[in-house]
């Protein structure tokens, strides 16, 4: 490239998230499978659909290159009815991985995520690089 930069350092962080979901890891245990938004405005964003999930339920790992998301809860319920002669249990798991490759090194030491109402958001600032800089000794 012209510009000095390689064309991994030169893609967007959209166009290396295109939508290939077996190459991102996505790995869905029930049939819905939540929706992730990626934006790159400087910093990436990511934005997932987490409906039902609280902040104990998910855990996120961010490295230089990916992040990791995973959430998984378990619900159970009894209902007793005395006339009926009967108790029902019912037990619902659910639970999702997904794994997205980041075409920029990003600094996991800066990274945030917050959970509220359903929506899992996290902001990954990119790595600075630095460029090398030729002294002139005086």
């Amino acid at each position: 490239m012209s510009n000095g930069k390689s064309e991994l350092e030169s893609r967007s962080f959209l166009d290396h998230s295109s939508g290939n979901m077996q190459k991102d890891g996505l790995m869905p245990w029930k049939s819905s499978v939540p929706s992730i938004d990626i934006e790159d405005q400087g910093k990436a964003f990511l934005t997932i659909d987490l409906p039902g999930f609280r902040k104990a339920d998910v855990t996120l790992e961010v490295t230089c290159d990916c992040v990791n998301i995973q959430a998984r809860k378990q619900d159970s319920k009894e209902v007793e009815d005395k006339n009926r002669n009967y108790i029902r249990k019912e037990r619902v798991s659910q639970g999702y991985y997904r794994r997205v490759s980041l075409p920029q090194e990003v600094d996991s030491d800066q990274a945030q995520a917050s959970l509220m109402d359903g929506v899992l958001q996290i902001t990954l600032p990119k790595k600075v690089r630095f460029e090398k800089k030729r002294l002139v000794i005086t």
